[in-house]
């Protein structure tokens, strides 16, 4: 996860650095209104979708760990019932 986070910091960097630029300087051409707000909007949507992925990842992670996890439970099971069956079936011996 480490990729998607190191995305989103470049991002908010990004939006930081859009959102700091100065004041065009007198005289210089006055960049059009529409081409920002396109590139913020479309800034933003990145920084959602990334987001978006972080946590689906996530959450694909969780449920890797949740399946291993219930495998490692149902084996324990498996192996405490032979025990069982084991012990049943051994004949005791009396102690001194």
């Amino acid at each position: 996860m480490q990729p998607l986070d190191e995305a989103l910091r470049t991002c908010s960097a990004a939006e930081e650095a859009h959102a700091g630029i100065p004041a065009p300087v007198e005289g210089a051409p006055t960049p059009d209104p529409n081409v920002i707000m396109n590139s913020a909007l479309r800034q933003k949507e990145l920084v959602e979708h990334l987001a978006y992925t972080a946590n689906c990842w996530g959450v694909c992670q969780a449920r890797r760990a949740a399946a291993a996890l219930r495998h490692i439970h149902d084996d324990l099971v498996n192996v405490k019932e032979m025990i069982r069956h084991m012990q049943a079936s051994t004949p005791r011996t009396a102690s001194c």
